[in-house]
């Protein structure tokens, strides 16, 4: 008997059950992912590049921008999913079916501890001592390069076997590269455009648009004075802001680029080249000329409503408000407008049309996105606490509302195994708080002493029932009834979630977890989730594991720490 036999009984059979091996496997998989982030974001925090600033040898310069590693990673691994999605989905259930064995296993995992010990001390040497100048130096900076590579391809032989690994690397290697490519020449040139100047005539072009904005507003007018180095200062009456190169629109434009790009990628076979490409340059004036409104709604916020608001909740939310409007936008635009897609994308939609009465994914999706939408909204409305959050409560009950009549009554069904998920997720969740892995701020949030015991006792009670039952219903509406499926299926409303594969498992649980602040948290209950939808077959079990996890959560707030803490 194989020790993943003897470990799983039944693995042979080839177990659909969420507690079989494939289940078991992929929650290793989530758990080694997770190791490996957090590994990053350890190893970030301890490099110090500092003193190679102003450093002109190429290879100081090389070190010195590993403190953009983290967005090389980020942009890395969204470009690889993009190029190469099918491939991995592909690869992945390839090495899912290999056969796994434990002792390999233990193996690669004690060489990869013996790997980051190796590196950790590298990079300590690396960034305190090395000065690069012989042969030598040269060759230990790129074995320090190695060991960096060597780290996830070691864990990645934990979860699968070795061969089927390192088959799979081979065959993703090309993509992969490709993706590195792209990131490393967009953090570069996003480097260079901002240490180069490149970004002030952004910022001159920001300030006349401002000014000629402001200058419509009844009132007194807008003042500038420019700043050598730094940018300009904008005031209008007794408020005034400093707008640096950050505010000059260029992150505005970048994002907008690669939000086009992705889509242009991702829909290519239902858009129109080069037609659809007219987008770009009208996409890419909006964002700058929305990037202009967003600074003189920031002035004028501050001068005749509240220096707070303006700093706080607007300042913070607006570009998002911006950039999520424009993207919606371009999509719509592209969808209706019969110049920007094809006949084959046409034909889709009124095939949809005919047969269905609105598209499958908006019932999934709709409440979530309305929760998420009017958060922004709420949240550029006020600074630090929430006053309007029963407005986002009223506009989730409308979508749930439209869509719930349109949804499969026997996939909303519920049994008593939920329950169980919910207590276990609440455990999990409670236990790593109680460890301090990523605890949340305890902190009143500010302007709650504002209000009446009337109106602050209404907030808390519309705020429990969003916790407990809205919020539970859209986001398992959002990632188990279709990122789970859709990650499975491309027809993802008629699958089974008894069928779901282990890649949309994991996947689907990433995500989740990702949209939390205590991501690490977020991704283990978002397993137990999935595993309660997937028992059976219905959604209505995760429903209620999630509602019960987060009506613990409430309850149990007062025993260890302030009655708040859930908030």
């Amino acid at each position: 008997m194989s020790s993943r036999e003897a470990l799983f009984p039944g693995a042979q059979a080839g177990l659909s059950e969420p507690l079989g091996w494939r289940w078991l496997g992929g929650l290793l998989r989530i758990l080694l992912l997770a190791l490996l982030v957090a590994e990053v974001a350890s190893l970030r925090a301890s490099l110090d590049t500092d003193r190679f600033l102003g450093d002109e040898r190429l290879w100081a310069r090389v070190l010195l921008e590993t403190r953009h590693g983290a967005a090389f990673l980020i942009t890395t691994l969204a470009a690889w999913l993009l190029l190469s999605g099918a491939a991995l989905r592909a690869e992945y259930a390839a090495c899912e079916r290999a056969h796994w064995s434990l002792r390999p296993a233990v193996a690669f995992g004690l060489l990869h501890l013996v790997l980051l010990l190796a590196f950790r001390q590298a990079s300590g040497w690396l960034l305190r001592e090395f000065d690069g100048g012989t042969t030598a130096g040269l060759a230990l900076l790129i074995g320090w390069v190695g060991l960096a590579l060597s780290l996830p391809f070691t864990l990645a032989c934990v979860a699968f076997a070795p061969p089927a690994a390192a088959r799979a690397l081979a065959r993703l290697l090309p993509g992969l590269g490709a993706a590195a490519l792209v990131a490393g020449l967009s953090v570069v040139a996003s480097v260079q455009a901002l240490s180069s100047g490149l970004w002030r005539p952004l910022l001159a072009g920001t300030a006349i648009l401002t000014t000629r904005l402001l200058e419509l507003v009844p009132g007194p007018g807008p003042t500038i004075a420019a700043l050598e180095s730094e940018g300009f200062r904008l005031a209008l009456g007794d408020f005034d802001v400093l707008v640096t190169r950050l505010c000059s629109g260029f992150e505005g434009l970048a994002l907008t680029g690669v939000f086009l790009a992705a889509y242009f990628a991702a829909f290519r076979r239902s858009l129109r080249f080069p037609h659809v490409l007219l987008l770009v340059p009208l996409a890419l004036a909006a964002i700058y000329l929305l990037n202009a409104v967003r600074l003189a709604a920031l002035v004028w916020i501050g001068d005749r409503l509240s220096p707070e608001l303006a700093m706080s909740g607007f300042h913070s939310h607006a570009g998002w408000i911006a950039f999520c409007s424009l993207a919606l936008g371009l999509v719509f635009l592209s969808r209706r407008v019969a110049w920007f897609h094809t006949v084959q994308g046409a034909e889709a939609r009124a095939s949809l049309t005919r047969h269905e009465s609105v598209n499958p994914a908006a019932l999934y999706l709709a409440p979530l996105l309305a929760l998420l939408v009017t958060s922004f909204v709420t949240g550029a409305m006020t600074s630090g606490f929430d006053l309007y959050y029963p407005l986002r409560l009223l506009a989730g009950v409308a979508c749930l509302a439209w869509a719930w009549s349109e949804l499969p009554p026997r996939l909303l069904a519920v049994t008593r195994v939920g329950l169980g998920y919910g207590v276990g997720a609440f455990v999990l969740w409670f236990a790593l708080e109680r460890a301090g892995v990523q605890p949340r701020a305890s902190g009143l949030p500010s302007g709650w002493e504002g209000l009446g015991p009337v109106a602050a006792g209404a907030w808390v009670v519309l705020r429990v029932l969003g916790f407990v039952l809205l919020v539970p219903l859209a986001e398992e509406l959002a990632f188990r009834g279709f990122l789970l499926r859709r990650l499975s299926s491309s027809a993802f409303e008629t699958l089974d979630l008894r069928r779901v594969t282990p890649f949309a498992w994991v996947g689907s649980s990433l995500a989740f977890g990702l949209m939390h602040g205590q991501w690490i948290a977020g991704v283990g209950v978002g397993a137990l989730y999935a595993l309660a939808a997937m028992q059976r077959g219905r959604l209505g079990d995760a429903v209620i594991a999630h509602a019960v996890t987060n009506a613990l959560l409430v309850l149990a707030a007062p025993l260890h720490g302030p009655w708040y803490a859930w908030l």
